[in-house]
């Protein structure tokens, strides 16, 4: 109980908004050129609601915006947003911001073959005989 009390001392935690995130990303390339991921724009927003300016505050980049790229494009008001994702890290290539995209990613998803989506009815056997059906047609091939 002392402990977490000295911790709750020493420690803040807040959330935001989804429009309050997104405004982050954005308003940060606009003024910086550098892209957010979702997880830092959070951040951002924490720290500056939470901001005395008595110290300075460090925020370390959590995840690449390559992770979230359908909503960093949203947030950087792309109008036409691809739903394929190498259409997307193109996009988001084409900023020229920091960070950049990974070159790697943009090979091995250029390469990634969308799946044919099935719907079957609600039923067992038919579930079974679909995931059968899938299973000898895209694992067993590869084994």
């Amino acid at each position: 109980n002392i402990l977490l009390k000295r911790i709750q001392r020493s420690f803040l935690a807040d959330w935001c908004l989804e429009e309050e995130c997104l405004a982050a990303i954005y308003s940060v390339h606009k003024s910086t050129g550098y892209v957010l991921d979702p997880h830092t724009a959070v951040a951002k927003v924490v720290a500056d609601r939470q901001q005395d300016r008595s110290c300075p505050v460090i925020i370390a980049a959590t995840a690449h915006p390559c992770k979230f790229t359908a909503d960093v494009l949203q947030a950087l008001r792309f109008k036409e947003i691809s739903q394929h994702p190498a259409d997307q890290l193109q996009m988001l290539s084409s900023l020229n911001s920091l960070p950049s995209v990974h070159k790697a990613v943009m090979e091995r998803i250029g390469k990634i073959h969308i799946q044919k989506k099935e719907v079957c009815p609600a039923d067992p056997s038919a579930i079974m005989d679909t995931i059968e059906h899938f299973i000898q047609q895209k694992v067993m091939k590869i084994i």
